[in-house]
Parts: structure tokens; sequence; C-alpha cells
């Protein structure tokens, strides 16, 4: 900054840094207001669930869960159709431990499922003519 040596440039010199400071007043008012929004609950859970549905992990994740649910269903009403049968009920049991064993022994290959089952899904199909 240069030397100011009379009293009208030190009046001009306090103006300009007083609408500086006015400029910058507003400037952090309006930062401060955006920080407040953000930091509302409503808008953090929106912005993790954003951050987290478009994860492919994540979907991965929630198809490998609905593969094993689906399994698990499956298994459950091909075997034990609210049998009384003893061994139907057993062989029920059996299958649904062997199916919980598998899915828990392989999970890339459950991911792999997933992925495929999710490209399938959510791509678009090509045409070629």
């Amino acid at each position: 900054m240069k030397k100011i040596t009379s009293t009208a440039e030190l009046k001009k010199a306090i103006l300009l840094l007083e609408e500086k400071q006015t400029v910058q007043g507003r400037l952090l008012k309006g930062q401060f207001h955006a920080a407040c929004e953000n930091l509302k609950p409503g808008n953090i859970a929106r912005y993790l669930f954003s951050r987290f549905s478009s994860s492919t992990d994540f979907k991965i994740g929630i198809t490998a869960a609905a593969v094993s649910l689906t399994a698990f269903y499956f298994a459950k009403r091909a075997i034990s159709r609210a049998s009384r049968n003893p061994l139907k009920i057993l062989l029920g049991s059996l299958i649904k431990s062997g199916v919980s064993n598998v899915i828990s022994k392989h999970p890339d290959e459950i991911k792999t499922i997933g992925q495929i089952v999710l490209h399938r899904l959510f791509n678009k199909k090509e045409n070629n003519p």
C-alpha cells in the first residue's frame, strides 16, 4: 500500500476498507448459512444415502443379500412346506444350512452373480444389426 499523506486520501482509504469489510461480511454470512443448511440432519442423511446408493459395492452387497434371501426362501418353500413329517423337516433344515454354507464360503461368486444380474437389469440392451 502507498503512504497516505493527506486527510482526503485517508478518508478515501477508510471508505475503501469499509466497503471491502462489508462485502467480506456478506460473503462470510452466506457461507455460514450454507454450512448450517448442510449440517441439518435431513441433508446429511440425504447426502449419505446418495453416496451409498451410487456406490457399486453397495449395489453388489444388496444384490448378494437378495440372492441369499431368495435362495433361503426357495429352499424353505421347496422342502418344508408346513409339513409335519420329521424327515422332510430335517431335510429342509439340512438344505437351508447347506445353502447358507455355500453362500458364506463363496462370497466372491455371489458378488459375481450380483454383478451379472445388475449388469443385465440396469444396462440398456444394445441392438446388434
